[in-house]
């Protein structure tokens, strides 16, 4: 999977994402919980849109850039955008596009809002239940569907 990005830095951290302003990164797919690395051979690709320099990527993060064909310099990405932007039939494919990639974002946002926010109350909870301390870790497991090691952690930050 290759993704595309602008973005500078780590959110969250500061660290920059892309070291040395290289144009690519490979990241590796890891469980958070154990530190494993998956062997399901998962390969994502981080594409720096910033990057620029002097080489195919470098034109390549330039096309990507540019809003007008004429100053593209790959000739498929320029007759492609051409078509897109310059034809009836383009211009309303690329319209069915966008509206469909808005619906699919909003879906994906609110699902996503709505785990974050289960996520969120399941830890609320396995934070009462721990400071009561009526429960085992692995009753806490079953009823708020944490991980142990999730449980573990809030309970390491709670007994510190």
């Amino acid at each position: 999977m290759i993704w595309m990005t602008d973005a500078i830095h780590i959110p969250g951290t500061g660290r920059p994402l892309f070291p040395d302003g290289q144009p690519v990164v490979r990241l590796e797919t890891v469980d958070s919980a154990t530190g494993r690395r998956f062997s399901d051979r998962t390969e994502v690709i981080l594409f720096n849109l910033r990057y620029k320099g002097n080489s195919k990527r470098g034109d390549l993060a330039h096309d990507f850039r540019e809003t007008d064909p004429k100053k593209m310099k790959n000739p498929l990405l320029r007759e492609l955008m051409q078509r897109v932007k310059y034809t009836e039939k383009g211009e309303m494919e690329m319209c069915e596009l966008t509206r469909q990639i808005f619906q699919d974002g909003k879906t994906e946002g609110l699902q996503e809002g709505i785990q974050k926010g289960e996520i969120r109350s399941s830890r609320k909870t396995a934070g009462k239940m721990l400071r009561k301390g009526l429960y085992s870790l692995q009753e806490i497991v079953e009823l708020t569907s944490l991980s142990l090691s999730e449980v573990q952690r809030l309970q390491a930050r709670l007994n510190p």
